[in-house]
């Protein structure tokens, strides 16, 4: 039993559509289907959508989450996989027939999307995805917090150095709070060189205090 007052409860629902897709096949041969079997990729995505609308079902009756995590790398580490008209034709109308399901139910919805998939955050808005967490080392923050910051949230790393003591990590999240904390769609992705519980403590607690301190003073609280 999970004290809701207390925790923002979350289901993960993967493979997505395109995942399951290079289960059965290979990328290359995935994406060469694409091409030469256009119909036959469609039946299947359409196949592939029932059942993600039917698990989406059992988990939102069941399990009663707050939101839903869902899960379907669309990228590589220079760009989408594919071309905008090319998702909006073959991933993105069985995607958004099984995220409505979701928004159906209420539910907050957030992406997890590898690769370089800033060209596809119009489509992300389309579908009702609230919140995405790009790949660090792929996608420009700046960009999309300046772009997108006031439609959609995003999770982007605060990362803490091996060698770090407390002020320096207090400092960084108050940096990042500054920097990305004006339109209140954020959320601190806390990442450590190697795992360190006590660094990770130290800059939890500095987000939770100084961002209610920022808000406090944004909002005149």
């Amino acid at each position: 039993e999970v004290d809701r007052d207390q925790y923002f409860v979350a289901s993960l629902m993967w493979p997505g559509i395109f995942e399951q897709l290079h289960h059965f096949m290979d990328i290359p041969q995935t994406m060469m289907n694409f091409y030469e079997e256009p119909e036959a990729m469609k039946e299947l995505i359409n196949y592939l959508a029932d059942w993600e609308v039917e698990y989406a079902d059992v988990v939102c009756a069941k399990l009663h989450p707050d939101a839903v995590f869902h899960h379907d790398d669309w990228g590589t580490q220079r760009s989408g996989f594919f071309s905008n008209e090319m998702f909006r034709e073959q991933i993105m109308p069985a995607t958004s027939r099984y995220l409505k399901f979701i928004k159906d139910q209420g539910k907050f919805i957030e992406l997890h999307s590898c690769g370089r998939n800033m060209q596809y955050v119009p489509e992300m808005l389309e579908m009702g995805i609230d919140m995405w967490t790009p790949q660090a080392n792929a996608n420009d923050p700046d960009f999309l917090h300046n772009t997108y910051g006031k439609q959609m949230t995003f999770c982007f790393p605060v990362n803490i150095g091996n060698d770090w003591d407390e002020k320096q990590i207090r400092t960084a999240i108050r940096d990042y709070v500054d920097h990305f904390g004006e339109n209140g769609r954020m959320m601190a992705w806390i990442m450590t060189e190697v795992p360190d519980p006590v660094k990770e403590e130290i800059a939890r607690d500095e987000l939770y205090h100084y961002s209610l301190e920022y808000y406090n003073k944004l909002y005149h609280r």
